[in-house]
């Protein structure tokens, strides 16, 4: 009875010598910041400042409930070694969570809240080893009754990931009480599934929330309160600057004391929709840090946890046969990336792509040298990966070079090449993507050896019944293929066991309510200075409207021709970048629709039919997909055949434009001019 006397007492006397330790405001030098920046409260399990003498957490573990303080190990990590000769082999809960900052706000938990920290004899780590703290969302969490921030500016820091998500959402953390809207404030994640929510702030019944956040990924997040506003509120998610979506209304906090607490893991008061998952740090400050400051946080959270850096980049890279270096243009760098690296696979590295090892990162965009063995029509796959300040390196990301296809004997590369039949030489694979209607069982059908479509192949596998596409392959090299997933939409080519045909030669069929979306946006379609190419054969009903593409709209769109028999191209918007004309395309016929700057033509079967030399020179285009046989995705469907689209980003210059136009005219035996008139 002594001896239990004696540790209760020295389990006292410790508890209160954290709690007195400091009630000084500690600087947080090893978060990357000074005295100037001071916490209200700094809860980790790792040391935060030098100047805190205090012990990370308290821990009772479940053999005989007994409690430990643990503290740091030398080098200021949790002193995970000291935590399981404690615990032992059985399960270890934080019964006090120690306050940092230097003024001893604690937060505890009596024995049936407590939130664990070691299972079974293993202690809870994130993939490389740092601890962290499980709550289950019900009945673990960690409060404080006595301090409950009132005022704002309020900056809060976490490093937090949920396991799964029950409606409404979770609370990471919080504080004030739960009696009507701006009465308490809580860091949220806004519930989209049982493992997808919004992150955000939520004041009883209302929230802002951000981007989508997934299940069992680690966060590194700051949001800032500058106000008493919620719509002041701005936040960071993983060194990216969020938008946000309201939830509710907003209000205006109104925070007291009286009934109030601070609480981590659930809702303050309520203490309902908790997280169901893990907080390793957590840090509030009364002050609106600078965005410097936030990066600084960041970096040292993403060091300290391996949190991975990484970039934005389009992982396929599309470059003109011979060229000697390809440029990589990348956004949205996160946790301050500093190095790369580019690991090549056996084909690359046999055409003579020579790995890169932590090589400095610009900012924007780097290069990567194209070797002479690098031929037209060839894809050479590497894994990129970044590295930060502290060495640790990111998730492996694709890089794919690929050498795009002279089209149709021109040296002109376009950004996207549909076609029934082979429009390059070098391109190697399947021309469409059909499914037949007596079981919607779908196969890839090729080419012919003269480049034909392989209508036996075709014929063998739709037999009697009727075909549809359901992949037109991009065989530009760029890999943007038109797709349409949706059965009444698809086009046709084959009719009851017969190809359709035009002249003789395969096409695809448009009845009036069919199109495909391709992976080509309108940036991509279109080069500075607004120019573009667009060579097409195609028949289509007079008397309907129809549009031959639309992307985004009228932004870049073909109306051939609209129900008042006139033919419409838009490149930018109706206004300064249309030109228009009466013209009909009642018989298969060649065409191209070309912008070059100012200049804006329309060719019919080598005509210069419609034109403009005063249309727009400048336009931001967005990143919207581009559509074949529709305007976007739901209006004026085309009614007629189309068996080739080819889409370049560039003015193809006269010779070029003739060879192709040329060349489709022999191809699908239209014999509809002999000479041509610019």
């Amino acid at each position: 009875m002594k001896k239990a006397s004696f540790h209760h007492f020295l389990s006292l006397a410790l508890i209160l010598l954290n709690s007195l330790v400091g009630f000084s405001q500690n600087a947080l030098n090893n978060l990357g910041l000074t005295a100037a920046n001071p916490s209200e409260v700094a809860f980790s399990l790792r040391r935060l400042s030098s100047s805190y003498a205090g012990s990370a957490i308290q821990v009772r573990r479940s053999s005989d409930n007994a409690t430990q303080n643990i503290g740091f190990t030398v080098t200021g990590d949790l002193d995970q070694a000291a935590l399981l000769t404690f615990v032992g082999s059985g399960n270890g809960f934080v019964s006090i969570w120690y306050d940092q900052s230097g003024n001893g706000r604690n937060v505890t938990a009596v024995a049936a809240n407590q939130p664990l920290i070691v299972q079974s004899g293993v202690v809870l780590t994130n993939t490389v080893g740092r601890p962290r703290v499980q709550f289950n969302g019900t009945s673990a969490y960690l409060t404080n009754g006595t301090y409950v921030p009132t005022s704002q500016p309020v900056c809060l820091s976490a490093v937090w990931q949920f396991t799964s998500l029950s409606a409404p959402g979770a609370e990471i953390c919080g504080w004030g009480r739960n009696s009507g809207a701006g009465t308490r404030y809580g860091a949220w994640i806004n519930r989209t599934n049982n493992t997808q929510g919004n992150f955000g702030v939520e004041w009883q019944g209302s929230a802002l929330v951000g981007q989508t956040t997934n299940a069992n990924t680690w966060y590194v997040s700051n949001q800032v309160l500058p106000n008493a506003n919620t719509s002041s509120l701005t936040q960071r998610l993983n060194a990216v600057n969020e938008t946000f979506s309201l939830i509710g209304s907003n209000t205006t906090f109104n925070i007291t004391t009286a009934g109030s607490e601070f609480a981590v893991g659930t809702i303050p008061a309520a203490r309902v929709l908790g997280l169901n998952g893990s907080i390793q740090e957590l840090v509030l400050f009364a002050s609106t840090l600078n965005l410097s400051l936030l990066q600084t946080i960041e970096n040292n959270q993403s060091c300290y946890y391996s949190t991975l850096p990484s970039i934005t980049f389009n992982p396929i890279i599309g470059i003109a046969p011979g060229s000697t270096s390809a440029n990589i243009i990348y956004s949205n760098a996160q946790f301050n990336p500093i190095t790369y690296s580019i690991a090549w696979d056996a084909a690359a590295i046999a055409a003579g792509f020579t790995n890169v090892s932590d090589a400095i990162l610009p900012a924007g965009n780097f290069s990567v040298s194209i070797p002479a063995g690098a031929a037209a029509g060839g894809v050479y796959t590497g894994t990129l990966t970044v590295k930060n300040d502290c060495g640790t390196s990111s998730a492996a990301q694709t890089l794919t070079i690929s050498v795009l296809n002279s089209i149709l004997g021109t040296t002109q590369t376009a950004q996207a090449a549909y076609s029934i039949r082979k429009v390059t030489p070098t391109y190697n694979g399947p021309a469409i993507r059909v499914r037949r209607s007596s079981d919607n069982t779908t196969q890839d059908i090729g080419f012919t050896a003269t480049g034909d479509l392989d209508q036996t192949a075709l014929l063998a596998f739709v037999g009697s019944s009727d075909g549809f596409v359901n992949i037109w392959y991009d065989q530009s090299g760029n890999v943007r293929d038109a797709v349409q997933n949706v059965l009444i939409r698809q086009p046709r080519i084959v009719s009851a066991g017969v190809v359709d045909l035009a002249n003789a030669r395969p096409t695809l069929t448009l009845l009036g309510g069919q199109n495909m979306v391709t992976a080509l946006t309108n940036a991509q379609a279109v080069g500075t200075g607004i120019t573009a190419t667009i060579s097409s054969v195609f028949r289509t009903n007079n008397g309907v409207n129809q549009s031959l593409i639309s992307g985004n709209g009228n932004e870049y769109n073909i109306h051939a021709p609209w129900s008042d028999g006139n033919t419409y191209y838009d490149v930018s918007n109706p206004g300064q970048g249309r030109i228009a004309g009466q013209l009909n395309w009642d018989a298969l016929s060649v065409a191209s629709f070309l912008r070059n700057g100012a200049i804006a033509e329309v060719y019919k079967n080598g005509v210069n039919s419609i034109n403009s030399n005063s249309r727009n020179t400048s336009f931001t285009f967005s990143n919207s997909n581009i559509y074949l046989f529709s305007y976007s995705n739901n209006s004026t469907y085309t009614q007629g055949i189309v068996p080739e689209m080819i889409l370049f980003s560039t003015a193809l210059s006269s010779a070029d434009r003739i060879t192709i136009e040329t060349d489709q005219d022999c191809y699908y035996s239209l014999g509809t001019f002999a000479n041509y008139i610019d």
